[in-house]
């Protein structure tokens, strides 16, 4: 089914879940409801994937305006909270082990941008 609009969007959390209102074919009002678990990958497939249409005017769909790091007490597990233009707040969560690709790509996209 295609969707042409999105209406709006509800926090279900008895359920544990996102509903999201759109028009589908025919004008047709249809809720699609997603389990917390998929809502990262639905944000982040969505992102990624809308920049290659063509009829996208956006070339960059989000402008990072700052980061914070945290750390989840539970697993010592650390993250980064990335703040996006529109207000925005991505948390993305990495292992320990994952610090130095973190680092090496920071270092890459800041030796890219005293290129230009």
């Amino acid at each position: 089914m295609r969707f042409d609009e999105i209406l709006g969007g509800t926090a279900d959390t008895k359920n544990n879940q996102l509903i999201v209102r759109a028009v589908g074919e025919g004008g047709q009002e249809t809720e699609l409801r997603f389990g917390s678990a998929a809502i990262a990958n639905l944000i982040t497939v969505v992102l990624s994937e809308a920049g290659k249409l063509p009829s996208n005017p956006y070339t960059q769909l989000m402008t990072l305006t700052g980061a914070k790091l945290f750390q989840v007490q539970a697993d010592g597990r650390v993250g980064l909270e990335l703040q996006l233009d529109k207000g925005l707040r991505l948390p993305v969560l990495f292992p320990r082990t994952g610090i130095a690709a973190l680092r090496n790509a920071l270092s890459a996209v800041e030796a890219q941008g005293k290129r230009r």
